[in-house]
This record gives C-alpha cells, structure tokens and sequence, in this order.
C-alpha cells in the first residue's frame, strides 16, 4: 500500500502564495512567496523532511517578511545562502538571506530591471560561471521578449552580463 506516514500540519495559512524554493546550506528553509500579502514566509525543515513549522516572529505568530507588490517568483542560489526574490511589479530582483531571514544590505542587492520587461519568471542556471561571478539566474522578460543573464557576483551584486532577444514572449521556463 506504499508509505504509511503522518501527514504534517502547519500550524498557519498562506495567502495567495505564488512560489516556493528551498535554501540554505546549514539550515534547510522553505520559503514562501505570498503575492497579494506581498511577503515571504519562511518553515525550518528537519533533515528527513518529518518535521516542519513556520518561524516564528514577535508575539509567537509566523514571520511574514515584506516585499513590496507582487511577488511572483524565487529562486535560490545552490553555494549561498541567498534567495532570489523576482517582484514584477517594482521591476526588481532582490537577494533575501536565509540563514538571517533580512534582506542583503549591500549596493547591488537589488536589481532594477528594464523599464517596461515584465519579468515573470526566474531560474537558477545549472551551470557554473566564471569569477568574480558565483551563480547565474536567468529572467523571463515578456514585455521585452528578452531572457535576462542576471550574475550574482562575489560582493553580492546582482547584474546583467546579457540580454537575449527572443521572436516571441516567453511566458515560462526551465533549465536543464
């Protein structure tokens, strides 16, 4: 009859969540994207994935961290303790610490995109790139009909290094 195993239960609701990832290299953390909340909500997970809840805030309710209107999108650097927040709606990607739970305070930590890109989706690339670069992210453009090469540098910089233009809007993506 296959696995017989407790379900686990959360002990909170999500509102209108929109993404999820997992990060962190010590801690293992889901982190939640709640797009009309506009925050992020984090759950510690135990090694065997058994266990989970919600971290707590002031007062014993679970955190919710803001990030402004609409967030849509994560994605979470393998070598950091970063996760990479995609809000459409400013037109940014931002580096959010999981092991801190704060945002990165550092020039570069937030990237503005292109005036009139309705980015909707982000990706981390499968491949390693070259130093001072740590990690590659590719953004879904649709208003641009573009692929952003967004490099994470080794000071915590987002950047573009390439914009690829495409016949098409990309609506989606994956890496492989």
């Amino acid at each position: 009859m296959g696995c017989e195993e407790e379900a686990l239960t959360l002990r909170s609701a999500f509102s209108t969540p929109s993404a999820v990832v997992v990060s962190g290299i010590e801690k293992k953390r889901l982190f939640v994207a709640n797009a009309k909340e506009e925050t992020l909500q984090v759950i510690n997970l135990d090694q065997d994935l058994k266990k989970a809840e919600f971290v707590q805030a002031k007062a014993f309710f679970p955190l919710r961290v803001p990030v402004g209107p609409g967030p849509v999108e994560l994605a979470a650097s393998k070598l950091t303790n970063l996760v990479v927040v995609l809000n459409p709606l400013l037109g940014t990607i931002r580096l959010f610490d999981a092991e801190t739970l704060t945002w990165v305070d550092s020039t570069g930590a937030e990237l503005q995109l292109p005036e009139g890109s309705m980015a909707n989706a982000i990706q981390l690339s499968p491949r390693p790139c070259d130093l001072p670069c740590q990690e590659t992210f590719f953004v879904s453009l649709l208003g641009a009909s573009a692929i952003a090469r967004v490099d994470l540098l080794d000071n915590h910089t987002l950047q573009i290094e390439r914009l690829y233009a495409l016949p098409f809007a990309p609506v989606a993506m994956a890496a492989s």
